[in-house]
């Protein structure tokens, strides 16, 4: 088993080694009065720690290694930040180190069953580390994890938001306009959607969003799907002919229309539909920030998302003269949902951070918390161990433990990983 300083920062943390009467590898006795405090900075791994070696209680800095000679190897023998050292812990000694301090040595001193479990672990390829030995936390301790996570991961969407806040010049509703208009266009055409919705100025769309013929020449343009051929039916030469006249008055320069991906996707979330349904919105809500601050909550999400294309998509997929059936092509709920998660509650909760509006953040919180969990493939393989969300705050927390915990194989940092190292009931 290749054994990791990492492990060796967690054995050490959380006392799990044998603490019967200790030695250090010069053979002065040992006793270990607290580990100290694991160190997120520059310098030792650990500090603020007392040791009583001999007669003598030190107070100082831990280092931790698997093998002795690399305190060499990582020069801190040149480094002054590593002057306060009062032990060297390390895996396997090998007394390469010429020192004015103690080394303790934690092979011998380690249960097996210990490296057992973190091997299972991290030698594991399967899509959870722990998916065999697995064992559920208590209800408590796992809604407070889930509640860090959750927390975790708004955070990350909060951070994203104020970048493209200050990338919209600080402007609230134009935030709130790219923000829907790209999660609207889902994972495959959420960079084309945020691109379309910089391909202009705004003020072009603040004045013709009162039309919604208008308001498709323009996106149905700027999005590349207006070039001038021979197949188009009447409603694209309509549409064509007024795109033409804005290019011309506004200096306009479309996307290419390969921006756009078709492939793998059913019709219904085809980017024309998505474009024809952001025309909608913008339409119907030209002042969208102000609509969704005021009095919001899941219920005035769906009032403004569930808007139906214009009559001409209720035939139509793409521009082409094969119509289909007639079937109103309005946003699904499951869109909803996620329009709701990724964009608007981290809008709202980030304008609550910036306005010290506090009851607009615990609003935010509690839109999470009344919507029910999502259904997809990382969900669905927590309820094959029992962890089934109840909310959409809880499905957030348990996607955020699958991205950034087991994909990344960060199981000394959480809680559930780390009860099973310790082997906490």
């Amino acid at each position: 088993m290749k054994f990791k300083e990492e492990l060796l920062q967690f054995i050490w943390q959380y006392k799990l080694f044998v603490n019967r009467q200790l030695y250090s590898i010069r053979g002065e006795p040992l006793e270990i009065i607290d580990t100290g405090k694991l160190n997120l900075n520059a310098g030792a791994d650990f500090i603020h720690a007392k040791v009583k070696i001999g007669d003598t209680l030190f107070a100082g800095n831990v280092e931790i290694h698997v093998r002795e000679r690399d305190w060499i190897a990582h020069k801190h023998d040149e480094d002054k930040a590593y002057d306060n050292i009062i032990l060297h812990v390390v895996y396997i000694a090998d007394n390469t180190v010429k020192r004015n301090f103690e080394t303790l040595e934690l092979q011998s001193l380690i249960d097996q069953n210990l490296l057992h479990t973190y091997q299972m672990l991290f030698d594991n390829r399967v899509k959870i580390p722990c998916f065999y030995i697995f064992r559920k936390p208590d209800e408590i301790e796992l809604s407070m994890w889930l509640q860090t996570l959750a927390l975790e991961r708004l955070e990350k969407k909060i951070h994203a938001t104020n970048e493209l806040f200050l990338q919209n010049n600080s402007d609230w509703n134009r935030t709130a306009i790219s923000l829907v208009a790209g999660f609207l266009g889902g994972n495959l055409n959420k960079d084309s959607m945020l691109q379309l919705m910089y391909s202009f100025e705004f003020k072009i769309l603040s004045k013709y969003c009162k039309n919604i013929f208008k308001t498709e020449a323009l996106l149905f343009g700027q999005a590349g799907m207006l070039e001038e051929v021979t197949a188009m039916d009447d409603y694209q030469k309509q549409l064509f002919t007024e795109y033409k006249h804005l290019k011309l008055l506004y200096n306009l320069t479309p996307l290419q229309v390969t921006t756009w991906k078709f492939s793998r996707l059913r019709p219904a979330s085809f980017p024309t539909i998505r474009i024809a349904q952001l025309a909608q919105i913008l339409f119907v809500h030209r002042n969208l920030f102000d609509d969704l601050v005021k009095n919001f909550d899941f219920e005035q999400a769906k009032r403004i998302l569930s808007v139906e294309a214009s009559d001409y998509w209720k035939r139509h997929y793409n521009f082409a003269h094969i119509k289909e059936a007639e079937r109103t092509k309005s946003v699904g709920q499951s869109s909803i949902d996620s329009i709701v998660i990724n964009a608007i509650v981290p809008l709202l909760f980030y304008y609550g951070k910036e306005t010290d509006n506090q009851e607009m953040c615990e609003r935010s919180l509690a839109i999470l918390e009344s919507m029910k969990g999502e259904q997809n493939n990382i969900t669905r393989l927590w309820d094959s161990l029992g962890v089934r969300s109840k909310s959409a705050f809880e499905s957030q927390a348990l996607i955020q433990l699958k991205n950034n915990y087991c994909d990344r194989f960060g199981c000394l940092k959480c809680r559930i990983g780390l009860n099973l190292m310790k082997g906490d009931n």
